[in-house]
């Protein structure tokens, strides 16, 4: 729903309330105007107002708005994208019908069915691509029974029909008038089949995969068989793009042309313990600490990097494989720009339950983030105090799996990075790894561990102990992915190819 507020005191407003809702009814537009006459005045428009200018105020209705309305996790990925494009349409429809640029030869209608030759089978989902002479393409979809329509200018088009499993058909010459329904049905021919099969094998050793074999366009899902890597998929004819997964493996895609039988064998290479996601917007560029460490420590990595700003990091895809996630941030904070935003949460929570382990060095997640479902209970962090670390020296805790035995380790922050960590207090399940005092002073650093996963948390960052002494920030980091089990990885499965359905 979409709530019109326009106002009594400018008979304008009403009228252009109307021409909005109108727009949304002419054009079919997924949304449901009501106008309110003598609308709320608390927004932007109001100034407008004030002024006598014709104005409105589209917004949601109020029982629509998203949980995080007006709260610092009122972001991007809380919207509802598909809302607002309708949105847009009507708002920018709106305007051309104000300004008298709109429909210039009227509109008619193009409908149909989409069935199978012979047999007359409606065909759900068939996709139609309608050409006008003016070289634009617009789509229309069928439903269970088959029929599609679509509201045109009036003109003529060129129309193809296509479904999976099918040859397209096209039509040319079909002339849509105003105030028309043009009937255009499409009767589609099965394609012929072939069978695509292989054997997918670990690259270098040739160990036979359990993986998962997807096409592009294709429902067709295919576990291999895990004691030789074979598979075997029956295909319509057409172009294809193979992508292949097996956990603790590379990703492999390839384009194919299915025109008769093939095979097609994939070898993929194994994928490093590690991935190193780069958080720290550059601001300032501390990855080099991270992967210089990593080096001489002797461990393979893949990095990922974020880039600027509060984008999302990896996909629950891209962190499938990886025994051990390390995420760091830098300086850079403000609109969960330090460490993982809500959706990079979602992903972790879900790669942990499969058995990861996750280092998170970021001084200013929680001061982004506040202190979510995510902190508390994968990170076992109880509370926490915004900017009051004040660490100098770090000291670890006796009996705690990374601290005991380490430290004292003095702390030199890198040219623009300052000191803003935090007092983070250890949950019930969590141990304090690293506090500010020898015999106490505020608690920095902790670990939790259940049977599935463990992960480390850094609310004051590592890489100032790096910076002060490489030696000792490589002996907390050792430590760290000892305790994880590096050099012994298992893979985190996130899909079971075991249980995917075969074709």
């Amino acid at each position: 729903d979409i709530d019109l507020h326009a106002t009594t005191s400018i008979p304008a407003t009403q009228d252009l309330a109307q021409l909005f809702s109108d727009v949304v009814a002419e054009y079919n537009l997924d949304l449901v105007p009501a106008i309110t006459p003598s609308g709320s005045s608390a927004s932007d428009h109001a100034s407008f107002w004030q002024y006598g200018y014709t104005a409105i105020l589209g917004i949601e209705d109020f029982s629509d708005f998203n949980p995080y309305y007006h709260t610092t996790n009122d972001l991007l990925q809380h919207a509802d994208l598909d809302y607002f494009t309708e949105f847009v349409k009507a708002s920018i429809g709106a305007f051309a019908h104000m300004n008298g640029c709109l429909i210039p030869s009227g509109l008619g209608y193009l409908d149909g069915t989409v069935t199978e030759a012979g047999s007359g089978t409606p065909i759900a989902g068939a996709e139609i691509a309608i050409q006008s002479a003016g070289g634009n393409t617009f789509m229309a979809t069928t439903n269970g029974s088959g029929y599609y329509t679509r509201t045109l200018l009036s003109g003529t088009y060129t129309a193809t029909a296509v479904a999976y499993g099918y040859l397209p058909t096209n039509i040319t010459s079909i002339s849509v008038a105003t105030d028309t329904v043009t009937t255009q049905n499409f009767s589609l021919t099965a394609a012929p089949t072939y069978i695509v099969s292989g054997t997918v094998t670990e690259d270098g050793s040739g160990t036979p995969l359990l993986a998962q074999v997807t096409f592009d366009g294709s429902p067709v899902v295919i576990g291999t068989d895990p004691a030789n890597g074979t598979y075997q998929a029956e295909l319509p004819q057409g172009d294809y793009t193979m992508h292949v997964t097996a956990a603790a493996h590379r990703p492999a895609e390839r384009a194919i042309t299915v025109d008769q039988n093939q095979v097609q064998d994939f070898a993929l290479e194994t994928l490093p313990c590690i991935l190193l996601v780069d958080d720290d917007n550059n601001s300032p560029d501390v990855q080099s600490y991270y992967t210089a460490a990593l080096d001489a420590l002797g461990y393979d990595y893949d990095l990922f990097d974020v880039g600027g700003g509060a984008g999302n990091g990896p996909t629950l895809a891209e962190l499938q494989g990886y025994s051990i996630v390390i995420w760091f941030s830098g300086d850079k904070y403000g609109s969960t720009s330090a460490g993982p935003n809500a959706t990079d949460e979602t992903n972790l929570a879900t790669y942990l339950d499969g058995g990861g382990h996750l280092f998170l060095s970021s001084q200013d997640y929680l001061y982004d983030m506040t202190l979510t479902s995510f902190a508390q209970t994968y990170l076992g962090v109880a509370s926490f105090t915004n900017d009051s670390g004040n660490a100098t020296t770090k000291y670890g805790l006796s009996g705690d799996p990374i601290g005991d035995g380490l430290g004292p380790y003095s702390l030199t922050y890198p040219t623009n990075f300052s000191d803003y960590g935090d007092i983070v207090n250890a949950a019930a399940g969590a141990s304090l790894a690293f506090q500010s005092g020898a015999n106490g002073g505020n608690s920095l650093d902790i670990d939790k561990e259940t049977g599935a996963w463990k992960t480390v948390f850094f609310g004051t960052s590592w890489v100032p102990i790096y910076n002060n002494n490489a030696d000792n920030g490589l002996a907390v980091l050792q430590r760290i992915l000892s305790w994880f089990g590096c050099g012994a990885c298992e893979a985190v499965q996130i899909v079971d190819v075991a249980t995917a359905v075969n074709a």
